[in-house]
């Protein structure tokens, strides 16, 4: 027979045998016997005591299911973790919020999830010998109150350096039953003696982030990218780490036989391979990703020097390395300079254009050395979150130009592909506003200022690659009202090409070229640029760049140019930026 024994505001289960209880009994009775003897006759209690049931300390710790305590007023539980807490007026066993009295424990809140779709509560054990029970601590984001309570079964066992996701409760199944919010909750930890173990308020976090510690267990909580079960990583927003100027990191790819001649058979599908990632920062990986070559007129086949897009959350969409769902890996077969994009981005994010982040990795597959590659940022949900506080509505990939009718033939990337209205929106205002109008009604669906800047950039550069030369090698963003932005891309061909200013024969661009109030703001946003250019020290910037991957592209066994012919490039990068201030200042000269 099973009996219940409440204590506090939790209730337990009973399931000691009758004469077990009976011998508990008995001792209970000897014990109080004693107890009244030696305060009535020796005086032993030593006066009034103000200590209210169960706040005595027996010593011992937390005891195992063989040494419970028979009293109604006991302070530990020991049940099934299925038991969930009820309401109660004795409230006395309970920490005391915000408390200052942390109870030693190898157990510690690692992550919070606060999102509002499946939250969950990491655990994580820093006991780097022994595993640990976690049976008997409960999670609660309310002291006060029962229902926000979850206590764990006995033996939940956390592994060595291991980690224990408590899930929030679906459909009447196990887990907490409380919500999270985010900028609201605290979130607590408590010992199976109802003693605070561990505590973290959780602010406001932006989508798709959590609440961690960096280090597991020991570091400071910040802003973190989801990954439950596993060690806590940065967030995307704080991934900057990954694109520096200062190191080159080294990073490993492992394929399986088959997902090698996957590769070699259907390059621009995605095959399953490992990643790793070293750099000053700490060690990364991801054991299942998405693999796949890119590349066009400088695509190259797997063993040659490839490119990559790496997609971590191919197989599992919580994965992520270093707070990023994805990367693309280029070659920079087409760029002996290997800087061109590191500059070209750095000057559009300058002018307020968002544009990737860059940096460097020495890249191996299958323990083969690939050489140096440009680690570049992807444009993604997260990379637009932190762009577009408006919003998305689509993010298409752009190889045409912007014509009624080239709608289907852009790559969609982000969005509803059943949804194009907001592109035909923008391509019907560009072809059929007429000019006296054509700025306002251009304007109202696409960030005419941020064009210009664009445009003004891809002159400066000589992307002759880019929209406003080529249509190709851009990205199109609207926002969740349909107002558009245009963003750069594939700027390895960059400062090569001596070109006037302005010079455009994307439609946008000649479009705005032959009417006044648009090429006054092409002019403005050109003499704008100039400042930006002198605060970058882009010359400086690219001696300091060449002078750190030199020993890298010496070692370089795959790269498809000479030592000399790299110098020859690099000097010929210093000369155009050198040059190219002048002939801009020159251009707007009355």
């Amino acid at each position: 027979m099973m009996r219940q024994v409440k204590f506090g505001r939790f209730v337990m289960h009973d399931n000691r045998s009758a004469k077990h209880r009976f011998v508990s009994t008995r001792l209970l009775l000897v014990l109080l016997l004693l107890g009244a003897f030696c305060s009535l006759i020796i005086g032993c209690a030593g006066g009034d005591d103000d200590s209210k049931p169960g706040d005595e300390d027996n010593g011992d710790g937390p005891a195992d299911a063989d040494q419970e305590d028979d009293s109604a007023d006991g302070d530990r539980e020991d049940g099934d973790s299925s038991d969930q807490p009820v309401d109660g007026d004795e409230e006395d066993d309970q920490p005391e919020e915000d408390s200052d009295l942390i109870v030693p424990t190898t157990l510690f809140l690692n992550e919070i999830d606060c999102q509002g779709q499946s939250e969950w509560i990491e655990i994580v054990n820093t006991d780097p010998s022994s595993p640990v029970d976690a049976g008997g601590f409960a999670v609660a984001d309310d002291l006060s109150d029962a229902t926000h309570s979850y206590r764990l079964a006995p033996g939940t066992m956390v592994s060595t350096n291991g980690f224990l996701v408590v899930k929030q409760a679906q459909d009447l199944g196990p887990g907490f039953g409380f919500g999270i919010k985010c900028g609201q909750d605290t979130i607590y930890l408590v010992s199976p003696a109802n003693t605070l173990a561990d505590q973290v308020k959780v602010p406001d976090l932006p989508d798709d982030t959590t609440w961690g510690r960096l280090p597991d267990g020991t570091g400071q909580w910040r802003e973190t990218s989801p990954t439950q079960g596993a060690s806590n990583q940065h967030s995307s927003s704080e991934a900057g780490f990954l694109f520096s100027d200062s190191e080159v990191a080294t990073m490993e790819i492992t394929l399986s036989e088959a997902s090698r001649d996957a590769l070699a058979s259907s390059p621009y599908e995605y095959a399953e391979g490992a990643i790793s990632l070293t750099n000053s920062h700490g060690a990364y990986s991801v054991a299942r990703a998405g693999i796949r070559l890119k590349g066009g007129l400088s695509f190259r086949p797997i063993g040659d020097k490839a490119s990559f897009k790496i997609r971590f959350t191919e197989y599992d969409k919580t994965a992520r390395l270093a707070g990023l769902k994805n990367i693309t890996l280029n070659a920079m077969v087409d760029d002996p300079t290997m800087m061109r994009e590191s500059l070209a981005y750095r000057i559009f994010r300058a002018s307020d254009i968002p544009a990737p982040r860059t940096g460097y990795a020495v890249v191996s597959v299958n323990g083969e050395d690939y050489g140096l590659y440009a680690l570049i940022e992807k444009y993604d949900d997260l990379f637009l979150a932190a762009e577009f506080p408006d919003g998305t509505r689509h993010l298409y990939e752009g190889m045409v130009d912007l014509y009624i009718g080239q709608e289907d033939e852009f790559d969609l990337d982000e969005g509803d592909e059943d949804g194009r209205g907001d592109l035909s929106s923008l391509t019907q205002a560009i072809s059929e506003t007429a000019d006296g109008q054509w700025v306002a009604g251009v304007g109202a669906v696409l960030d005419l200022s941020r064009f210009t800047r664009f445009w003004a950039i891809e002159n400066y550069i000589g992307h002759r690659d880019g929209y406003t030369l080529a249509a190709n090698n851009y990205f199109l963003h609207s926002d969740t009202g349909g107002f558009f932005a245009m963003l750069p891309w594939g700027t390895d061909r960059a400062f090569t090409e001596d070109i006037d200013f302005p010079a455009g024969t994307g439609v946008v661009a000649a479009k705005c070229a032959g009417i006044p109030a648009c090429r006054v703001q092409y002019d403005g946003s050109l003499a704008d640029l100039l400042p930006v250019v002198d605060a970058l020290n882009l010359g400086e910037v690219a001696t300091a760049n060449a002078a750190l991957i030199a020993p890298y592209v010496a070692d370089d066994p795959k790269r498809p140019y000479s030592e000399e012919e790299h110098q020859e490039a690099v000097n010929a990068l210093e000369t155009y930026l050198a040059e190219r201030r002048a002939k801009a200042e020159t251009s707007l000269q009355p």
